[in-house]
């Protein structure tokens, strides 16, 4: 029996956490990657944030072919942190993942990550680079900046208690809610790249930088993500 426990505990269901919101260029290889990890047992969630493009269609038919993952439709745009915090609500599992829906992980990423966390409950983060498009030889990887983590490059013990800052539309909810968390747990990071960030002008910190220097804080938290990127580009 104690063997038996033992291998269950091996191979215990891990949470993926995807939202997504009008990335129907990358999202098709975002979720891909984590559909072909070498770690199956996994409820892979996505998030669809009011998307306006062929995003949920291409989510929707990548599902139709994996059992595995499952799709909440919100019914307009709320923002990132709203996104990430229905997503926490939905799941069930004792350990999570972030992943983002423009992002790639790579195909040991979650059993990597698991391997520590499952002897110590902690934040586990791996390191990180950018994939950065280059006019004559297309998708490149470029290093990351040293010592920077990555907020998506977290596995978590899940506590739905301890929620994402629904304000920040524009970004910053996800280091909010990891300073929380790491309240509560050690952090450690594993010295290996396991995911790549992908840079592109519709990236949350490319618009997050232009906006603050544009907008108004009181404008900003009452404007969603999609709004707020809207009215940068009406004006500019």
């Amino acid at each position: 029996l104690s063997n038996y426990k033992g291998l269950c505990a091996m191979n215990e269901k891990i949470s993926v956490l995807i939202p997504v919101f009008n990335r129907e260029l990358y999202v098709e290889e975002s979720l891909m990657s984590i559909v072909n990890q070498s770690y199956h047992n996994l409820d892979i969630w996505v998030y669809d944030d009011g998307s306006t493009d062929a995003t949920l269609e291409m989510v929707k038919a990548i599902a139709a072919k994996d059992p595995r993952i499952k799709i909440i439709i919100g019914d307009k745009n709320r923002g990132v942190g709203y996104a990430r915090n229905q997503l926490l609500y939905a799941c069930t599992t004792k350990y999570a993942c972030e992943h983002d829906s423009d992002d790639i992980s790579s195909p040991t990423r979650i059993a990597e990550q698991y391997k520590i966390i499952k002897r110590r409950k902690s934040l586990v983060f791996c390191k990180w680079a950018w994939i950065a498009y280059h006019h004559r030889n297309g998708w490149v990887t470029k290093p990351a900046p040293k010592g920077i983590k990555a907020s998506p490059t977290i596995m978590f013990p899940t506590k739905p208690m301890i929620k994402f800052d629904e304000h920040k539309q524009i970004g910053g909810e996800d280091w909010d809610w990891i300073k929380k968390m790491s309240n509560l747990y050690p952090v450690k990071e594993i010295p290996k790249i396991l995911y790549s960030l992908r840079m592109h002008d519709d990236r949350i910190g490319y618009w997050k930088r232009l906006i603050r220097a544009n907008i108004s804080q009181g404008l900003i938290n009452r404007m969603s993500y999609a709004e707020l990127v809207a009215h940068y580009k009406e004006f500019h």
